[in-house]
């Protein structure tokens, strides 16, 4: 039992990401699987690691296809008996997805069906062969919409880089009202630097790049 080959699952491991995951699983001795809605892209990432003396096999996911996902967790468990390691990385963006007061109610259920309902399909029909591990592992892979963590942070951000950036322009306007009162009355600008010049030139390095 103690020299059992670990069996690893990558969902959308046939490029990007996840294929990169799948490689370094495979680098780390387990048999990799790679999951691809083409048989085709998944066999030629097989190809690629085996290149490598690396172990790998494909098998069609597609996360919109439950029974073919019920399909490939019969097919895993026939050929192997079991899983260890379940990478849920496969997923997409809509290009007519948007905020939510203009998103196209179709995108969202795309959206929704691919990133959320598939990889919950694909986790209780794996569930059974996980159980089967002595120490199993599942990772939700995410981008940061994925978390309300950094969902907050950056809207605190942003909130605080539109403030920074109001504050300078106020500056910006000081300075400039200042520099018409000294053109129009022929004086020269103090040579200590005041404060607010100083707050203003800060500000200005921070919204730069904007």
């Amino acid at each position: 039992m103690a020299d059992r080959k670990r069996i690893a699952l990558v969902t959308g491991g046939n490029k990007g990401i996840g294929l990169e995951i799948a490689r370094q699983l495979a680098e780390a001795g387990n048999l990799v699987i790679i999951g691809s809605r083409s048989s085709v892209r998944g066999q030629t990432a097989v190809e690629d690691l085996r290149s490598c003396g690396l172990e790998a096999e494909t098998i069609v996911i597609d996360m919109n296809d439950h029974a073919g996902i019920a399909t490939a967790a019969q097919t895993i468990r026939l050929q192997h008996g079991h899983l260890d390691i379940l990478i849920n990385n496969a997923g997409m963006g809509d290009a007519e997805d948007g905020p939510p007061t203009s998103s196209p109610i179709e995108a969202v259920k795309r959206t929704k069906d691919t990133n959320f309902v598939g990889p919950l399909a694909v986790t209780q029909d794996m569930l059974p062969l996980l159980r089967k591990a002595t120490a199993a592992r599942i990772v939700n892979v995410s981008s940061h919409c994925g978390s309300s963590r950094l969902q907050r942070l950056q809207s605190r951000t942003q909130h605080d880089d539109r403030a920074a950036c109001r504050r300078t322009a106020r500056h910006v306007d000081r300075r400039e009202r200042g520099l018409s009162w000294m053109r129009e009355n022929r004086t020269q600008w103090p040579q200590r630097e005041s404060y607010a010049s100083r707050r203003c030139k800060a500000a200005g390095r921070i919204c730069a790049p904007w």
